[in-house]
């Protein structure tokens, strides 16, 4: 093909192909291109964290991070209570932590309590433990599962009111 031809081509191309566009749809086109960027840029702050999102989350993953290191040192210095242990921590962490609302237990944290040795658990928490859980959410969770704890047993270093 020679050069004549292949620029008869591209000028037919041009043409009729991707005829130029008049000024007003131009001027839309950008205007539209404008507005889907800005949209995604909105879309974009949505999924964004803030700093209290991200606040919270920390906390948990510490939370979480300290049971996991207090469960550690229970399940090797609790070698006769340990299913106990690990069942308590597994299906009934969320309804006795420090942090949040007292909330009802779940059939399968109150499955755990029912079958649990608690005066073998109570021997192995530790000062750990007892940092990141609230007595009185444990007693309540006991309570609401229908094995309340004795009153006046001893839980680690925590007397059972």
């Amino acid at each position: 093909m020679s050069d004549l031809e292949l620029e008869k081509k591209k000028a037919f191309t041009r043409l009729y192909i991707n005829p130029p566009l008049p000024a007003s749809d131009l001027q839309q086109a950008k205007q539209e291109k404008v507005e889907e960027s800005e949209e995604k840029k909105v879309e974009e702050k949505k999924n964004e964290r803030g700093p209290k999102e991200m606040a919270g989350c920390s906390i948990r993953i510490l939370i979480m991070a300290a049971l996991l290191m207090a469960a550690v040192h229970l399940q090797v210095s609790a070698q006769e209570c340990q299913s106990d242990i690990e069942g308590l921590i597994r299906e009934c962490t969320k309804y006795v932590t420090k942090i949040g609302p007292k909330i009802p237990p779940s059939q399968a944290c109150c499955d755990v309590v029912k079958n649990a040795n608690f005066q073998c658990v109570c021997q192995h928490v530790t000062q750990q433990v007892e940092q990141i859980i609230s007595i009185d959410k444990v007693v309540y969770v006991a309570d609401t599962c229908g094995k309340p704890l004795p009153h006046g047993q001893k839980c680690g270093d925590i007397t059972i009111p």
